[in-house]
């Protein structure tokens, strides 16, 4: 969006994916088939979307970001789905991460086209900060690197290299 873009499907945002229908269905209890490995079925990981971070981390990451003090106070989400408990987040994950969504595609609608760039470009380097605090805070559990942060900055740094010479 903030470059003009209308839609994607592939390149840095290829991770990133929404199925609303998916997200509208109800949750299927669990099946647990724990004494045949053989018939154990593809669970996907639970993840939490925080928006400070421009990513969906583990649950068990998340949990251990909201849970830290001096940490946690980073993550606040004033959004419904957190209002009434910090820990929202985990607690309705999926409702937290489209409420989460929406704010950041009305922040975005809220910027002038000309700004729009811009204002992701700040959003990323505030996002790879924190993801820099997160990392140094959490040096003996099993973060993710947040690399993707940096390639993004680089396309978005390409992209603005481009359209100078354009």
């Amino acid at each position: 969006m903030a470059l003009g873009i209308a839609g994607f499907d592939s390149g840095i945002a290829a991770g990133e994916q929404f199925d609303y229908a998916s997200l509208m269905r109800r949750r299927a209890k669990p099946v647990e088939h724990a004494s045949d490995p053989s018939k154990a079925s593809f669970v996907r990981k639970r993840t939490v979307y925080l928006s400070q971070l421009l990513t969906r981390v583990p649950f068990d990451v998340a949990q251990s970001i909201l849970s830290t003090s001096g940490v946690a106070g980073s993550f606040v989400c004033r959004e419904p789905c957190c209002r009434h408990n910090l820990r929202g987040a985990l607690i309705q994950s999926r409702e937290h991460f489209v409420y989460a969504r929406l704010n950041e595609v009305a922040q975005m609608r809220s910027k002038p086209h000309a700004w729009r760039k811009d204002y992701v470009c700040q959003q990323l380097i505030a996002s790879r900060q924190m993801a820099a605090k997160i990392v140094n805070t959490f040096q003996d559990s099993r973060v993710p690197t947040f690399e993707h942060l940096d390639v993004w900055s680089r396309v978005f740094a390409n992209v603005g290299a481009e359209s100078v010479v354009n």
